[in-house]
């Protein structure tokens, strides 16, 4: 009888696992928030518990308890989507142990089952839940073949993840820090300079800048495969393409006024995902940053590749540019500035420490 017993609370948590894993939009919920000056910590603490599944029960494999607690700091708070966990067995086959979606800030803790054992932890920010069928995801692996789409990201709660092996046995906390899937693309000022030019004095009006040949998908896993995935705007600005963005200044923006000999600094931020192919190719190309506006009614293009020479543009990475505009650029953006049209400054670094999370575990 007891034997039996043991059977049927067996299937029984399986069941319940499952139904977890399906129906997870029931559980608590919880909201992050994304501002330069905010940290947010959440401590994740693996505490044992042993239970018995009825009268005469052997005792089978403890359970954990994993409690995040979530501190806010800061004096600038925005809204975000969600915040996905997931918990995989650190093994050979990394296998789902349990799983967890919060969409709303509370702080405090939230509890999510587990069983005891190595864990690797994986955390996502603003993924979106309702574009993604997490279903799909049965083992670490899994996250390869889950890809957030740049038409869904937003300027104010880009998605971020992080990683770490945890054990239920450890009493101390292990931290690991949030991370942008996306890269930066960062105008801070911008003049033109037609000193000797026959339309000395000009300015250029009605300029915008926009990506070109953008990478538009990246998996959840963080792990690049080197080029694009799916390419947009290629070799010009699509109208169709950006027309499927949530919020178009992820791509393209104008620039509050004309741009004339004293520097502009609208701190212009754009955003795309790695693109960093092998070599460039008609096929492959690179992530382009064009600059578009009119000189005495006629448009032209300042186009130049993101990034140092030769390499493409990584994830976490700001590119930060200074621009000076010397002369008339080209009447097609497919076609790479002149060294003579256009002096460059750029530098690059990563997201700064304050615009991401501190994850402690």
């Amino acid at each position: 009888m007891d034997t039996r017993y043991n059977t049927i609370c067996r299937k029984m948590s399986f069941v319940i696992l499952a139904f977890n894993f399906y129906f997870h939009s029931h559980f608590s919920l919880i909201k992050k928030v994304f501002a330069p000056n905010l940290v947010i910590n959440l401590v994740l603490i693996l505490s044992a518990s042993v239970s018995g599944c009825g009268p005469g029960c052997e005792i089978r494999e403890p359970q954990s308890e994993i409690s995040l607690k979530i501190n806010g700091k800061g004096s600038s708070v925005k809204d975000t989507d969600s915040l996905d966990v997931f918990v995989f067995n650190d093994d050979h086959s990394r296998r789902l142990d349990s799983y967890q979606r919060m969409a709303s800030l509370n702080f405090g803790k939230v509890g999510i089952a587990s069983r005891s054992g190595d864990k690797i932890i994986f955390v996502l920010a603003n993924s979106g839940m309702a574009r993604f069928g997490w279903y799909e995801v049965n083992c670490y692996q899994s996250l390869d073949k889950i890809f957030v789409r740049l038409e869904d990201e937003s300027l104010d709660s880009p998605s971020m993840t992080a990683a770490v092996a945890v054990s239920a046995t450890d009493n101390e906390a292990v931290g690991v820090n949030l991370k942008p899937l996306c890269c930066e693309v960062v105008i801070n000022s911008i003049r033109c300079d037609f000193s000797g030019m026959p339309y000395s004095g000009e300015k250029i009006r009605g300029a915008k800048a926009f990506l070109m040949n953008v990478n538009a998908e990246f998996p959840v896993s963080g792990e690049s495969s080197g080029g694009a995935t799916r390419l947009i705007n290629s070799y010009h600005l699509d109208e169709r393409d950006v027309g499927w963005f949530s919020d178009k200044r992820l791509i393209v923006q104008e620039f509050s006024a004309d741009i004339g000999n004293a520097p502009l600094s609208d701190k212009i931020a754009l955003r795309c995902f790695p693109n960093c192919p092998e070599s460039e190719t008609v096929g492959s190309p690179r992530t382009r940053l064009v600059i578009e506006g009119d000189i005495e009614g006629f448009t032209y293009f300042w186009a130049f590749p993101v990034g140092e020479e030769g390499e493409g543009v990584e994830r976490n990475n700001r590119y930060m540019y200074d621009i000076t505009i010397n002369r008339k650029g080209t009447t097609s953006p497919d076609k790479d500035a002149e060294a003579e049209d256009v002096t460059i400054k750029m530098t690059v670094e990563q997201w700064k420490e304050k615009d991401n999370y501190d994850v402690m575990f």
